[in-house]
C-alpha cells in the first residue's frame, strides 16, 4: 500500500489491533488452562514446565506486534530502524539472562524474553508512530473486557480443558461484538484490502 501510494496508516492500525484481537485471550486462556495443557501434552514434565509455559505466553502479543511493526518498517523502506529495534533487544536478552538464568533458571529466562520483546516493541512502535493512527484506541479496553468475561467463563465452567478453549473462544468472540472491541467497519475494511490485487 505504501509504495503504491495508497491509504494505508488505517489498515495498518486495524492489523496491529487485529493480532492484539488474536494475542490477548491466548495470553490470557493460556494463562488459566496453561498447566492442564501442558500435562496433558507432556505428562512426565515436571510441574515447573507449566509455570514457565505460562509466563512465556506474556510475550505473545509483542511478538506478534514486533511481526507487523517490522513488516511496517522493511515495506516503508526503514528496514535499518527495524535492525535497530531488534539489536537492542538482542542486547537486552543477553545481557539480562546471564543473572536471571544464574538466580532463577527457566523462571528468570522467561521474564526476560517478555522484558526483551516489550523493549523491542516499544522501540518499533516509537519508529512506526507515523505509519499508525490513535482512532480506535478504546477499542484495546473492549478487548481486554472481553478477555475479563471469557476468564469469568472458563473459571467458571469445570470442563476438560479442550472444551473450555472451545467455551473461551465462543464467549471471547460473542464479547467482543458486543463491546465493540471490533466493529463491522473493521471488517469491511480488512475485506477490502484483501480483495484487491
Amino acid at each position: 500500500l505504501y509504495q503504491e501510494n495508497r491509504p494505508y496508516r488505517q489498515t495498518a492500525t486495524d492489523l496491529l489491533r487485529g493480532l492484539m484481537i488474536l494475542s490477548f485471550p491466548m495470553v490470557v486462556g493460556g494463562t488459566l488452562l496453561s498447566h492442564e495443557i501442558i500435562q496433558f501434552l507432556m505428562p512426565d514434565l515436571d510441574a515447573g514446565g507449566g509455570r514457565v509455559f505460562q509466563i512465556l505466553l506474556w510475550s505473545l502479543p509483542f511478538i506478534y506486534a514486533n511481526f507487523l511493526l517490522g513488516t511496517i518498517l522493511v515495506a516503508t523502506d526503514r528496514q535499518k530502524l527495524n535492525l535497530v529495534g531488534s539489536v537492542c533487544g538482542l542486547v537486552c536478552n543477553g545481557l539480562a539472562n546471564i543473572p536471571a538464568i544464574y538466580y532463577w533458571g527457566a523462571y528468570g529466562a522467561s521474564v526476560v524474553t517478555i522484558a526483551s520483546q516489550g523493549l523491542y516493541t516499544l522501540i518499533l512502535l516509537y519508529f512506526c508512530r507515523q505509519f499508525l493512527t490513535t482512532k480506535g484506541l478504546f477499542r484495546y479496553v473492549s478487548i481486554l473486557a472481553s478477555c475479563a468475561v471469557m476468564a469469568g467463563a472458563i473459571a467458571w465452567a469445570a470442563l476438560p480443558w479442550f472444551l473450555e478453549i472451545m467455551l473461551g473462544a465462543g464467549v471471547y468472540g460473542i464479547a467482543l461484538i458486543l463491546l465493540q472491541g471490533i466493529s463491522l467497519d473493521d471488517l469491511n475494511h480488512l475485506r477490502g484490502i484483501l480483495r484487491k490485487k
